[in-house]
């Protein structure tokens, strides 16, 4: 790569001389604006010493190679980051809109969008330094050839990140709560307000109460695709794959099977730091029906 077409003092020490917005509608400008707060937030968060903004970057900062390194730079965050569709800074750090709907999951920006983000930053920089080396020769609609073959590998890390985040991600810290079979430490009082708002800590950490708090709930609410009865099943499976890597969220039902030989039923536990996976045989609870796997994965069955 070449070092760059130095400017000239005027140029370095106005770096307004090029216009970055001359010609452009209200939309399109309006269009660009999650990308660069986006990228602005990263530059922020790396340099929290001080106060950055986008307009005021300096030349040497992307002179030569320093514009290539500077988007493999926020390339690579961008894979090991998950980004809220709306999103807010709260104390340094990037949360989910402050109106969002704490019942729904958080949708996060997706490896396609992102893409198009660096896109429409690396547009900015080149109307900002059209005389940077890296712009100076480019047609009209093209981009540097670093980025043509930085995009596709970004774009593939992107998505894998995201697929083993799937959709329940929680931005933030989560309390952590130990989860037992039966809680047989400490009598509770079963009653029907305690079914419809489990939110004490004796019954939040007792599995088989929180079981029959499903079965009793679907009773009224009856079978739906993602109902109680489900859950229910998830809880089962993640209780009878204690022990093993990974998450109940990465099972897939396609590889299921049923080993004759054994007589046990194999649900294919996934580890997601590997991709391997690996045996999880269940077999029946004849002891505790609320928790057998065969009951609930029945039950959950439309």
């Amino acid at each position: 790569m070449s070092q760059g077409t130095e400017p000239s003092g005027d140029d370095v020490a106005n770096p307004y001389t090029h216009s970055t917005n001359f010609g452009r509608t209200e939309n399109t400008i309006q269009g660009d604006q999650p990308a660069i707060s986006l990228y602005q937030f990263w530059r922020q968060y790396v340099e929290p010493t001080t106060y950055w903004n986008i307009e005021n970057i300096p030349y040497e900062d992307i002179q030569g190679d320093n514009l290539e390194v500077e988007f493999l730079d926020f390339a690579s965050w961008l894979t090991r980051t998950p980004i809220p569709s709306k999103w807010q800074v709260d104390g340094g750090e990037m949360i989910p809109a402050a109106n969002h709907n704490d019942e729904n999951p958080v949708q996060i920006i997706r490896h396609t969008t992102l893409s198009k983000y660096i896109g429409r930053v690396l547009a900015f920089f080149r109307r900002k330094f059209p005389r940077h080396d890296d712009f100076v020769n480019l047609k009209k609609n093209e981009v540097p050839e670093w980025w043509t073959r930085m995009r596709s590998n970004f774009e593939s890390q992107c998505e894998h990140m995201h697929m083993k985040l799937g959709s329940d991600y929680n931005f933030g810290a989560s309390k952590t709560l130990p989860l037992y079979f039966e809680n047989r430490s400490t009598t509770r009082i079963f009653s029907e307000s305690a079914v419809t708002d489990t939110n004490d800590f004796l019954s939040v950490i007792d599995l088989k109460y929180i079981l029959r708090s499903l079965l009793k709930k679907a009773i009224k609410v009856g079978h739906t695709m993602e109902g109680p009865l489900l859950k229910r099943a998830y809880l089962s499976i993640l209780y009878h794959s204690s022990g093993r890597p990974g998450e109940v969220k990465f099972v897939d039902i396609k590889r299921w099977c049923f080993d004759h030989g054994l007589d046990v039923f194999d649900t294919q536990w996934i580890e997601p730091k590997t991709s391997r996976i690996q045996s999880m045989p269940m077999v029946i609870d004849a002891e505790n029906w609320e928790n057998c796997i065969y009951h609930a994965i029945a039950h959950s069955l439309p």
